[in-house]
């Protein structure tokens, strides 16, 4: 863990420097790093937000974050009155077939943090691939962390929709998403 501490913080670094945009975009970058991560063979436990539990979501990947599209990458804010059970946002997922497989991930700063108030988790999301039918086809939530992660094989070819959906009520006006997948054969 201490190597891979240092290690991740000098790519995070290369990055930064790389690519201009990332700096005061934390949510940003931890998305990317993990969409564009590499699963390592051999563990399939995950965690109930759909990481791995002895990897996390794999082992860092810079050419994978260097080669993925700005289209794949979604920045939006969380606004207005939403409840439990909302959608509050939706996109097509254009290449749905099988044998493509899915690397999704959801971050966030945590409610409060922009306004330098304590941390809050008490609202999260749920995130969804469905097709147009409704079938949910993976899911994964967060319920103490500010991460959501799917990797998922797509079953067939369809029409599928990427869905967050807010668990909980918000106490601040917005939250700060990035939404990022990855899908590859």
């Amino acid at each position: 863990t201490s190597a891979a501490t240092a290690f991740t913080t000098g790519i995070i670094a290369l990055l930064m420097q790389e690519f201009s945009y990332l700096k005061r975009k934390p949510q940003k970058i931890k998305s990317l790093l993990a969409t564009t991560a590499t699963s390592l063979d051999g563990y399939t436990e995950k965690n109930e937000n759909g990481l791995f539990k002895k990897q996390g979501a794999g082992m860092l990947n810079y050419q994978n974050f260097r080669d993925l599209p700005d289209s794949k990458c979604k920045e939006f804010d969380v606004e207005g009155n939403y409840t439990d059970g909302n959608v509050v946002y939706s996109t097509r997922l254009a290449e749905g077939a099988p044998g493509v497989k899915i690397r999704l991930t959801l971050t966030w700063l945590g409610t409060g943090y922009e306004l330098g108030a304590p941390l809050n988790v008490s609202n999260s999301y749920t995130v969804k691939i469905i097709d147009i039918n409704g079938n949910v086809f993976a899911e994964a939530t967060c319920r103490n962390s500010t991460t959501v992660f799917i990797y998922y094989p797509i079953p067939s070819v369809a029409e599928y929709y990427i869905k967050v959906y807010q668990k909980g009520v918000r106490n601040l006006n917005k939250d700060s998403l990035v939404l990022s997948y990855y899908t590859y054969i």
